[in-house]
């Protein structure tokens, strides 16, 4: 497959040593925990999209996806504790707010939180110059006035709107989002090939993916992760070293119908094909595009929790490699519909229970 290319540049900045990681985020919850109410994103609660008129979601009765700035993880809180999550709550809440102080629970050393923030909240690199802890106590530096903040909060909550409402209804199931949204990134992002060269400084983080639709994979998979977050779907990115351990790469886990499954946007990215070959693997499938084994699988880049941890073994998504250009996606009461062509061109079509 024309993959092979790019999946080995696409290797070559995401790890650079055995085990070592990116940290991690968890994204910490909107519905349960919900930003104090004169956040600066309470008068955008359905803010305009950004894109172009021809992108834009076309009925305009549909409802609409509104960004919620806190999200959620119950991945992240067996990996850290209920009080680094708090924690980070509250710097949110106080960050939604310009505010400059917030609770730090005790027993949390605020570096810990921060080594996850910027992929639990990908703004968080772009609006916070630095967070100091003095006890239980953290000080916010913000890299900007207040003014600029919130203009660059809204331009992010709208950009993530975006994502999510032109490419999914809001009573499509939760699978029907994830593979959606999946087609999405993988056909809009592009791959930075400079950006991948082990001596470059170029931003690799969530936040450029989904801004400017660049990247490389640990800008890829935390994005889509932090997306499918966004709409509920528990999900988190994951590093791997190969078998021989001369390449490394980053790529999603996530949960859907109580089974955790594997995806991979950047081997996708590119394939002009309109695939998802690479969405739903088990362990065993993502050993074997790629060679990655599951000692070295890092769940969530927090060196806490690994691939022998959680079980990735549902096979539902099979039959997806047989499909060489989708066409639809649609659903009834048992399933999951997906349509295309296979490899010569004949209409095939694969039912996937949720």
């Amino acid at each position: 497959m024309k993959r092979k290319f790019d999946i080995e540049k696409s290797f070559r900045i995401c790890f650079l040593a055995a085990v070592i990681v990116f940290s991690m985020i968890a994204c910490i919850g909107c519905g349960r925990e919900p930003a104090a109410e004169s956040s600066a994103l309470q008068s955008s609660a359905c803010i305009e999209n950004t894109e172009t008129a021809s992108e834009e979601p076309t009925d305009a009765k549909k409802e609409l996806f509104v960004f919620r700035p806190i999200v959620d993880s119950p991945f992240y809180e067996q990996a850290y504790s209920k009080e680094h999550m708090q924690s980070f709550r509250n710097m949110m809440n106080a960050l939604l707010n310009y505010e400059t102080e917030f609770d730090i629970a005790d027993g949390v050393e605020w570096w810990q939180v921060d080594e996850f923030a910027s992929y639990l909240f990908p703004a968080y690199s772009k609006l916070v110059q630095e967070v100091t802890q003095t006890d239980s106590k953290g000080t916010i530096t913000y890299q900007n006035d207040r003014k600029i903040t919130e203009k660059l909060l809204r331009s992010f909550a709208e950009k993530v709107e975006w994502w999510i409402n032109s490419c999914t209804e809001s009573d499509e199931p939760d699978m029907v989002k994830a593979l959606k949204i999946y087609l999405k990134i993988s056909e809009e992002i592009s791959y930075d090939y400079e950006a991948a060269d082990d001596n470059s400084f170029i931003d690799v983080s969530p936040y450029r993916a989904i801004m400017d639709k660049e990247g490389i994979c640990q800008s890829f998979a935390p994005a889509y992760a932090y997306l499918l977050m966004q709409i509920g779907i528990d999900a988190c990115p994951v590093g791997g070293l190969t078998e021989d351990l001369t390449m490394a790469h980053e790529w999603t886990m996530l949960k859907l119908s109580d089974r955790w499954f594997y995806a991979d946007v950047t081997f996708e990215n590119g394939n002009e094909d309109n695939t998802l070959w690479y969405f739903g693997m088990t362990a065993q499938r993502r050993y074997e595009e790629g060679n990655f084994t599951i000692d070295s699988m890092n769940i969530g880049e927090c060196n806490r929790i690994w691939g022998k941890d959680i079980d990735v073994s549902d096979e539902r998504f099979a039959g997806l490699r047989d499909i060489y250009n989708v066409t639809d996606i649609t659903y009834d009461n048992d399933y999951v519909i997906v349509e295309g062509t296979d490899f010569n061109h004949m209409p095939v079509s694969v039912q996937i229970s949720y």
